[in-house]
């Protein structure tokens, strides 16, 4: 049944994304709350929809960033009161609010818009996506952005859903790609969209490809073709959501985070079955592992965790900052029991 309905409310639902972006374009309400000389040649652009207060993992994740002294610069699809904005004022350079329409890569394309209507796009040798799609463990995280800052890299993920690109939740753009005429023909003719398979393949994937076409020798910080090769026989090898509760172990009888051996699988099937799909989804186990600070929020919305998976996950972060990460792991769940008919079964199909 829910096969015959399916394209009947995709068509529904793209034609009430069009109506949402005819608003957008028509009564759009993008503020510039406060703007500040940029003060570095790295620019540092954060999407956040984020309400009344900011999250600690997020106000972490800004302040360690100032530490390094990049031009910071943030885009809210909410508001957030005056305390906050105060804040923001010390340690930002930039903060926009827009109204909330086309995802991270709108807001993305409004910091590049901004960039460019204030002549400092042409100075700048790195500009920096990240988004609030993902938890940032304070945990790892200073050591990551010390390598990430300052390695030749164009993400930090990469991911094989629909064709091979770049993760969106960080991107990294040297000189090179940023003054090309491919990246400015990108951001000059993106339409901006909420349906999540139109903005893969219109924004993950074609930016991935002018990457890639303007640098041959992009790579991501954590490619997903070597993950399994990263990573020690003896420390956690293997945990899939699509094993339900059967992970396997290597080690005589526990490894170094506390789990015991199971069973042996061969390493060219858990090979087969790490390199496919969104690798920040399905590997997140290995990420973690090798020092990637960054965990997506909507694994409990997707059903790619449960409850019983999220205690051996948890595991892997520092019990001070669980209860926070769970909270919002449970927060983004908690939207799929609001969802009528339609909206879950746009969920399950992916096209939310």
């Amino acid at each position: 049944m829910n096969k015959f309905f399916l394209p009947i409310f995709k068509l529904l639902f793209i034609v009430f994304d069009f109506l949402k972006y005819l608003k957008y374009l028509f009564f759009k309400k993008n503020k510039i709350v406060f703007k500040k000389k940029i003060h570095s040649d790295s620019v540092v652009i954060i999407a956040i929809f984020q309400s009344f207060t900011l999250r600690p993992d997020t106000v972490n994740f800004i302040d360690e960033l100032r530490k390094r002294r990049v031009a910071l610069i943030v885009i809210n699809t909410s508001t957030v009161n005056s305390g906050w904005i105060n804040w923001l004022n010390t340690v930002t350079c930039v903060y926009i609010e827009r109204s909330n329409y086309g995802q991270c890569f709108g807001s993305y394309k409004t910091g590049i818009d901004f960039l460019q209507s204030e002549n400092e796009y042409e100075k700048l040798k790195n500009i920096y996506f990240f988004n609030d799609s993902v938890f940032v463990s304070p945990d790892r995280l200073a050591s990551f952005l010390d390598k990430y800052l300052f390695e030749d890299v164009c993400g930090v993920t990469d991911n094989y859903e629909f064709k091979h690109h770049v993760s969106s939740f960080a991107l990294k753009f040297n000189s090179k790609i940023i003054k090309s005429k491919d990246f400015r023909d990108f951001w000059k003719s993106y339409r901006l969209t909420s349906l999540r398979q139109k903005l893969i393949h219109d924004g993950e994937i074609e930016l991935s490809q002018v990457i890639h076409k303007v640098d041959k020798f992009a790579r991501v910080m954590y490619p997903i073709k070597s993950l399994t090769n990263s990573i020690s026989k003896n420390d956690l090898i293997y945990f899939s959501c699509y094993v339900d509760d059967s992970p396997a172990f290597y080690g005589p009888h526990t490894n170094r985070y506390g789990f015991s051996k199971k069973n042996i699988i061969n390493m060219d099937d858990i090979k087969n079955k790490s390199e496919q799909g969104s690798s920040i989804h399905f590997n997140v186990f290995y990420l973690l592992i090798l020092g990637c600070p960054f965990v997506k929020l909507d694994y409990m919305l997707r059903n790619i965790f449960d409850n019983i998976q999220y205690v051996k996950f948890s595991k892997l972060i520092d019990s001070k900052f669980c209860s926070e990460l769970y909270f919002l792991l449970e927060q983004k769940a908690q939207k799929k029991y609001s969802y009528g008919k339609v909206k879950s079964i746009l969920l399950k199909h992916g096209y939310l």
